[in-house]
């Protein structure tokens, strides 16, 4: 079957859903399919697949108008849309909703930043334009899945599409890589490399810091600090501390116990390091770094703003916390999870069910959806 990928960039050293993209290409490969390509930007690896890169238009409605003339000359049996073009037979929005994720990051910025965001032109012409593609991607689109239930009834909610109408099917990871019998003998060099000695380590990978919810985690932190807890240490991966987030780290006191280490290349390391992950997000649409650290045997707390949090039960295999900014709800699970006997227990539930995280099942659950659309179009 010849299948038409489209992808507003590929590129893999923007981690994430690219990571996916260029391993699902590949899966379609192995499978037997002729698979194509269509993007914007070409920085891939070569692979058993065509890649067709055409010229930027520069905008957004005008892009997604490019790639999709540019996959129906390719005369495809079936074209996947990762969230770029006009119309597809799959579509499958990575961020959930682009215009959702753009806006909750903006909301969790700083004043001028919202500020400009709501007064610029060119800002809102840029939100009409994604709400416009975003209606018409999901009018246009044969089938459509989202990466959670939280994304399907946003979009169910925001585009008047019916539920029933939308198949959800979480992000896969590699469970061989995060597996905890690969971290183990990373464990005791990397915590020294990091001077953590016998601190309960607290990991976040936030480049947003605010929208992820470091603020909370520091504020909570804080709180754990008052009620005379110590040797507890926080590290943050991915962004750097603006001013908003160094005042409150010195007005809470903490500046000894939290550390920013900027870009993490490899964050197996990192996750060998620590004792809990903290994730109290204010959106996720389905986070790959909540389920890698389940299957790495790691405690997780994150929201219920997090889609990834559907694959937790509360209090079994994790923590899932009703509101992002309730730092005194996270100090309390926090706390708790300084008994190692606990983390070991919630660990180990997260770690029994990683199989079901891997990404070989979502690969395959995708590829069935383009096929049975398929047969019964051919039918």
């Amino acid at each position: 079957m010849k299948i038409v990928l489209i992808i507003d960039r590929f590129d893999l050293r923007l981690g994430g859903s690219q990571i996916w993209l260029d391993g699902f290409a590949r899966h379609l490969a192995g499978r037997g399919h002729d698979v194509h390509i269509v993007t914007l930007l070409d920085a891939g690896p070569r692979g058993p697949f065509t890649i067709h890169r055409i010229d930027d238009p520069g905008d957004i409605l005008a892009r997604a108008r490019a790639l999709t003339a540019r996959a129906s000359s390719l005369s495809a049996d079936v074209v996947y849309d990762s969230g770029s073009a006009w119309s597809a037979d799959v579509f499958h929005p990575h961020t959930g909703s682009a215009l959702h994720s753009e806006s909750t990051a903006i909301a969790a910025s700083s004043l001028a930043l919202r500020c400009r965001a709501a007064l610029s032109p060119r800002a809102i012409r840029r939100r009409r334009s994604m709400r416009t593609l975003e209606r018409a991607q999901l009018a246009n689109a044969r089938r459509i899945v989202a990466v959670s239930d939280l994304v399907a009834r946003l979009l169910s909610r925001n585009y008047g599409v019916a539920r029933s109408a939308i198949t959800v099917v979480p992000n896969g990871i590699d469970t061989a890589r995060f597996d905890r019998r690969v971290l183990a003998p990373m464990r005791r060099p990397r915590r020294t490399s990091l001077g953590l000695g016998d601190d309960v380590t607290f990991v976040m990978l936030a480049n947003n810091l605010l929208l992820k919810g470091v603020d909370t985690a520091i504020l909570a932190l804080d709180r754990l600090r008052r009620r005379g807890r110590s040797g507890l240490r926080l590290l943050v991966a991915g962004g750097l501390p603006d001013s908003r987030i160094a005042r409150l780290i010195r007005r809470a006191g903490v500046d000894d116990a939290v550390q920013f280490l900027g870009h993490v290349e490899d964050v197996t390391g990192l996750l060998a390091a620590a004792d809990v992950l903290l994730h109290p997000t204010r959106w996720d649409a389905c986070s790959l770094s909540t389920s890698e650290a389940m299957a790495s045997g790691l405690p997780v707390v994150t929201t219920a703003l997090n889609g990834a949090s559907e694959l937790i039960t509360d209090g079994v295999d994790g923590f899932v916390l009703p509101e992002c900014d309730d730092a005194d709800r996270l100090a309390t699970v926090m706390a708790a999870l300084t008994d190692p006997g606990l983390r070991h227990l919630i660990g180990n539930r997260a770690y029994e069910g990683r199989q079901r995280l891997d990404v070989r099942i979502n690969f395959h659950t995708i590829e069935s959806l383009m096929l049975a659309g398929h047969r019964r179009d051919a039918g």
